[in-house]
């Protein structure tokens, strides 16, 4: 009976998943000398219609994910991003990266991007749709190469396309399998070991061992059980353990490497070991402070301020980063390259003042001062504290003495823990970044508490970027 009832559900897996199927009856026993059954594993279907309809991907999840399209063997894509042929920011985005890179090597840390190459890259022979992949890693490797112009190391994963034996990704989440972590582990720590202060930082053995294994109900798996009503049967993957084989690290000296990243990386969802496996592959001690939901911006929203990160920059900082994220999100760099020095923390004042708002009400005049009208915008820090700690958007209008005026959106990502602080600098548009402050006028501020303090201040930028490095919009 178990293998019948076994048969019945392998039967009914195929690219689009498993219908639901209902109690198996009770059968009579066959005749004697009867041969048993043979049943034939066939596919059964395709995703559902409503999986192609981009009004039945509702929510801030959902949304994300439109067009999901079924694969090979039980693979499900995203078609918008999995099968992209572009890569890489925007020559405006990459302009700020340019003066991001270098503001963190004038603290004496050097960035390197890990840019991971999409899952249509890596999987290609499991899709069902028309996909170049010859143009898409053209271009993937021309966005590696951009990145290094800018003077932005970028670990070379081009090389695992077509190489990687066994599934680099899930067959049904966003995230990379143990197999995936491990081989990019690889390959980044052999670029580390080619810069000079590689050697130099203390060593250490690490082993990699099976601890166990885990159910996967991907995140994909799950939308297409509330788009469709059907469901996959769980990906099991080996869970690994990293341990070093002495116990001779000194835990308080921090280390010079640092990862910075999503829920690839993440300790907290460390099912895939990328932490563990660098360290292996490294030889060396790393501090994970990737972000799970952290997006492009949350690690280092948290990272750059803190007192690690302040007292003692690392050599180097490693950004995993996958080809979905472009850095379109303007207030990016507006927020981490003057987080680089920590904002106004232990700077002149060039003003402060403090005042009580109440959210929805209107504009409010945050800065102004006949002072700060001597000063050119591109060169001025905004450091807001409010008193609401959840609060992880602003919007804010800045005048200029052109008569010009700039509408923007400082964006925290929601899994960033800031508490209300928010540090910015003005004028990233280098037709306005001479001009003359005027003032700057709170517009939004996404708070549901009546009355909001909000304590203003305003130093200098360090390390005022030529106009040559500028972004142009």
């Amino acid at each position: 009976m178990k293998a019948r009832v076994l048969s019945m559900l392998i039967g009914s897996v195929l690219a689009g998943g498993v219908q639901a199927q209902s109690a198996p009856q009770a059968q009579a026993p066959l005749p004697t000398g009867a041969a048993a059954p043979v049943y034939q594993a066939e596919p059964c279907c395709n995703l559902c219609p409503a999986a192609l309809v981009k009004e039945n991907y509702k929510g801030d999840v959902l949304s994300t994910l439109w067009p999901l399209v079924a694969g090979k063997n039980g693979w499900v894509f995203r078609a918008r991003t999995d099968f992209a042929t572009e890569f890489g920011p925007s020559p405006e985005s990459m302009a700020m990266l340019k003066q991001f890179s270098q503001a963190l090597k004038k603290r004496g840390t050097q960035l390197m991007v890990v840019y991971l190459p999409s899952r249509g890259l890596m999987h290609e022979d499991q899709s069902l749709q028309p996909f170049d992949k010859a143009l898409a890693l053209a271009n993937y490797r021309a966005a590696l190469q951009r990145f290094r112009d800018i003077g932005v190391a970028a670990a070379p994963l081009d090389q695992l396309v077509g190489q990687v034996q066994g599934d680099f990704y899930l067959k049904r989440d966003l995230h990379w399998s143990p197999t995936g972590a491990e081989a990019t582990a690889r390959v980044v720590a052999k670029t580390v070991s080619h810069y000079p202060f590689y050697d130099s930082l203390p060593s250490e053995e690490y082993q990699t061992e099976a601890s166990g294994y885990t159910a996967v109900n991907g995140n994909w798996q799950r939308a297409i059980g509330e788009l469709c009503q059907q469901n996959y049967p769980l990906q099991y993957t080996n869970e690994y353990q990293t341990t070093p084989d002495s116990d001779l690290l000194e835990a308080e000296v921090a280390p010079e490497l640092v990862l910075i990243g999503t829920s690839f990386s993440a300790s907290a969802n460390q099912r895939t070991n990328f932490e563990g496996f660098l360290r292996q592959y490294l030889g060396k001690d790393i501090l994970n402070m990737a972000l799970s939901g952290g997006e492009e911006s949350g690690a280092w929203l948290e990272y750059l301020p803190s007192g690690v990160f302040q007292e003692k920059p690392p050599k180097m900082i490693l950004w995993e980063l996958p080809a979905h994220y472009l850095m379109k999100d303007k207030s990016l760099f507006r927020q981490l390259i003057p987080l680089v020095n920590n904002g106004c923390e232990g700077k002149k004042s060039l003003l402060s003042s403090s005042q009580k708002i109440r959210p929805g009400s209107g504009h409010n005049e945050l800065v102004f001062s006949t002072e700060l009208l001597k000063r050119d915008a591109g060169d001025l820090v905004m450091e807001l504290q409010l008193s609401d700690p959840t609060v992880h958007d602003l919007n804010v209008t800045a005048w200029y003495g052109n008569g010009a005026d700039e509408r923007f959106t400082v964006r925290q990502n929601q899994r960033a823990n800031t508490g209300g602080r928010f540090v910015f600098s003005l004028a990233q548009d280098e037709l306005l970044r001479n001009e003359n402050f005027i003032s700057l006028d709170l517009n939004q501020v996404g708070s549901t508490q009546p009355e909001v303090d909000v304590a203003v201040n305003v130093c200098e930028l360090d390390g005022k970027p030529p106009l040559s490095q500028t972004a142009r919009r």
